[in-house]
């Protein structure tokens, strides 16, 4: 399978790249007004105002670092049909084929973010965006419009 490795809060994360739709360069971030600490703000994706979360936040860990190898990983909100996009701030990624990773393979435990698994670097958390992007935080990061 091949995924997109993460680190994000000092955790290691992966993400299939079937559900990535872009990776770009972290960009200048505005503020989203009244936005929990998850947000790190918005950004213009292709003519498009789009939410950006910290991935190392939301999932409990440290903030994001102003590194230069700072990345948004572009992904499609799950369950939604028109399916807008959100970015996840991660301070490195890069594209891996992960043999150990086929979706029958086991996982060693799973969290409320997906499977938790092992490798010769150590563990980490092959995302479920089902479980990262729920309805509740969709609601707070596409406001209906008053």
């Amino acid at each position: 399978m091949l995924v997109l490795m993460c680190d994000a809060g000092g955790s290691r994360f992966a993400i299939a790249v079937r559900d990535v739709v872009e990776v770009v360069a972290r960009p200048r971030l505005d503020a989203m007004p009244d936005a929990p600490d998850w947000v790190a703000g918005l950004f213009n994706y292709r003519g498009r105002v789009t939410p950006v979360i910290d991935l190392g936040r939301l999932t409990g860990l440290a903030a994001a670092r102003p590194l230069w190898s700072g990345r948004i990983v572009v992904v499609h909100c799950p369950g939604q049909p028109d399916a807008p996009v959100v970015g996840l701030l991660v301070d490195r990624a890069v594209a891996e084929q992960r043999e150990e990773l086929a979706d029958a393979a086991p996982p060693s435990r799973v969290s409320r973010w997906g499977a938790i698994l092992l490798d010769e670097q150590g563990m980490f958390c092959r995302l479920d965006l089902g479980g990262l992007l729920t309805a509740e935080r969709q609601a707070v990061l596409f406001p209906l419009p008053a």
